[in-house]
């Protein structure tokens, strides 16, 4: 026959918040960690490191790469980690100031293997960008992005290498689902024209059969110049295109002006993702065809 003890209320519940505290705080120094700079590589990381290490994410949803600043708190919250996985290409050249301030040792560009596009505009802010960074908006490309992230891991953490395999094999399937979703969305409007806020979309419009018919500024810390919007006017009536893309890290205002004027549909594509319907980069670039096809099918 069991006894029981009489335990005081007050103390049961010290122990348990005890013991949780020392099981997470234990669980959080033991897994290794690592960084992404981008929503994108973030999310197609963890789908690599799964439960084995744990992915941070330095670029807030909602903010642009082009104008981020590192914060204290960015800083503290990646201290201890193993590896920033960043784009490279000018696009996120503050993740070396991150790895020199946090004290971590490798920053690793995931663009091994990719075939870039050369850029139509300047990334670098005052140095010249050879070639367009925003190669993830191409599942192509995300593919090899995930296999890069997979060698990484596997070279920090050689011991989870078969884990990380697993992982990488079964996320390569979802991105073929995903690529094969995003081919037939847009099959009703191959070879047509898209108007968007920055240019973004090369490798998206490559991949899909489309064509950038023109853009508003190199980015949100670039004003538009009255020369390129008279050239854009010209080029839209003239390529009667009749929907414009913007993007919610940028100011909408030029662009709904410029809409209005000509009387064009606004649509909102997001090329980073990291909120509601784009909660995932798979659920982000089915959300972009989707918005994209109903676009240019007005």
């Amino acid at each position: 026959m069991y006894k029981f003890l009489k335990v005081k209320p007050a103390f049961f519940v010290f122990m348990v918040l005890f013991i949780a505290s020392g099981c997470t705080e234990h669980t959080y120094r033991e897994r290794p960690q690592a960084v992404a700079t981008i929503f994108p590589l973030y999310d197609i990381g963890r789908n690599i490191a799964g439960e084995r290490v744990d992915m941070h994410m330095l670029l807030r949803p909602g903010a642009s790469p082009h104008t981020f600043s590192l914060s204290p708190g960015d800083i503290k919250k990646i201290s201890g980690a193993s590896v920033i996985f960043a784009v490279g290409e000018s696009l996120d050249e503050w993740s070396i100031q991150a790895a020199e301030a946090a004290g971590i040792e490798e920053v690793y560009k995931v663009s091994e293997g990719v075939n870039l596009r050369a850029s139509a505009e300047d990334h670098s802010h005052g140095h010249n960008g050879d070639w367009d960074p925003h190669y993830w908006l191409s599942i192509e490309n995300a593919e090899i992005i995930a296999e890069n992230i997979y060698d990484k891991l596997s070279e920090k953490f050689p011991e989870d290498r078969g884990y990380f395999k697993e992982n990488l094999e079964a996320y390569l399937e979802e991105l073929e689902e995903a690529d094969r979703k995003i081919r037939e969305t847009l099959s009703e409007v191959q070879g047509r024209k898209l108007v968007v806020k920055h240019d973004a979309w090369g490798y998206f419009a490559e991949e899909y059969g489309l064509e950038i018919a023109g853009f508003f500024s190199s980015s949100s810390a670039h004003e538009t110049t009255q020369r390129h919007m008279k050239s854009l006017y010209e080029n839209v009536r003239k390529e009667g295109v009749k929907a414009v893309f913007y993007e919610p890290q940028f100011s909408v205002e030029t662009v709904e002006q410029f809409a209005g004027d000509l009387g064009l549909e606004l649509f909102m594509i997001d090329p980073l993702g990291g909120h509601e319907e784009r909660d995932s980069y798979i659920n982000m670039m089915l959300y972009n065809a989707e918005k994209i096809s109903r676009g240019l099918n007005q």
